[in-house]
């Protein structure tokens, strides 16, 4: 009489099927999302591009065409917990990625009503006052959004054409009644700068987290499908095992 061979638990097997499935390989490699990638601004805008930038909970979105030079661009500011008494700001500078020199979109509640304007930025003691930018910039608005605690600054810019890259500061600040005043000179807010390829989306600088982001993502990927692979391959073995036993 023959010896009776082990039987292998339908429960293993299930669970095993079940770690290998499609399903489960394509949730495990795809890349997460973005914030900015996924935000939905209202009345219908749309911004082809966009970064996540890795200080001050911030986001540029943006729209170009190099042959025309012109930028339209979408700064949020998200996680405003005091929306009457902080002045949010982003800004472009032709010299370097630094506050000294850029050309500013400011945006903050006056007289209960949030409005957005232009400041060019010459020290350190600014107290960012109204005045025309050395760079031609249209349409300046901004909007607040109670439910996501965010500004949102908007507007239009004229570079030179064929320009691919841009120095660029973002910060935030409190209010001393209607005026703004210093922001803090520790943590975030001394590191929001940095440049931006406008055709490719790569920072470096204070947006330099984009880039890895990007390698994390890939590499997270490149595992997960290792993974799913030889997941099958053994899938198949045991399963010729299973049948022959």
């Amino acid at each position: 009489m023959a010896t009776p061979k082990p039987k292998i638990p339908l429960f293993f097997i299930f669970l095993l099927t079940q770690a290998t499935s499609p399903v489960f390989c394509s949730s495990s490699s795809s890349p997460a999302s973005s914030k900015c990638s996924t935000h939905t601004f209202p009345q219908n805008r749309v911004f082809p591009s966009c970064v996540d930038l890795p200080y001050l909970d911030s986001f540029l979105h943006w729209d170009y065409d190099p042959s025309t030079g012109i930028l339209r661009i979408a700064y949020r500011h998200a996680g405003i917990t005091s929306p009457a008494s902080t002045w949010v700001a982003w800004a472009i500078n032709p010299s370097a990625p630094a506050m000294i020199g850029s050309q500013a979109l400011v945006a903050y509640h006056r007289d209960g009503k949030l409005t957005a304007y232009t400041s060019p930025v010459y020290d350190y003691s600014t107290s960012l006052i109204e005045a025309k930018l050395s760079v031609d910039v249209r349409d300046v608005t901004a909007e607040y959004s109670s439910d996501d605690r965010e500004i949102a600054i908007f507007a239009y810019i004229r570079l030179k054409e064929n320009t691919t890259t841009l120095n660029h500061v973002w910060q935030d600040g409190p209010m001393d009644g209607d005026k703004p005043i210093q922001h803090s000179t520790s943590g975030g807010n001394l590191k929001s700068a940095g440049t931006l390829n406008l055709l490719s989306g790569q920072s470096a600088g204070g947006g330099g987290g984009g880039d890895d982001r990007i390698k994390k993502r890939n590499v997270g990927t490149s595992n997960a499908a290792e993974l799913c692979f030889f997941g099958y391959g053994f899938l198949l073995v045991f399963s010729f095992l299973v049948g022959t036993s």
